[in-house]
């Protein structure tokens, strides 16, 4: 599985760097061999609740790993990181990391 945010970053980083069609190509046949975690209310109220309780907790999470943060815990999914930083703080709040 893929989140949305994963997908936008991405394409982010291949405008960033000026990718020809090949590299596009080739980015988009790895990303379409995952599920897509899409965007839905669950996710939206998630990204509110963990957001705003990290920022009470002053540790806030940065807004993109918010949203990988909650596509995982909205639908119940463990999330594969090299990353546990920013996203330590919302284990207390369901996220489940590998």
């Amino acid at each position: 599985m893929l989140t949305f945010v994963t997908i936008a970053e991405f394409w982010q980083g291949a405008y960033k760097a000026n990718w020809d069609q090949q590299q596009i190509t080739r980015m988009t046949d790895f990303y379409g061999k995952f599920d897509l975690v899409r965007c839905d209310f669950d996710v939206v109220k998630t990204w509110g609740k963990l957001s705003g309780l990290a920022m009470q907790a002053r540790t806030p999470v940065p807004a993109n790993d918010c949203w990988v943060a909650a596509c995982c815990v909205s639908h119940d999914y463990p999330l594969l990181t090299r990353n546990d930083k920013h996203f330590k703080v919302a284990e207390q709040y369901g996220l489940r990391l590998l």
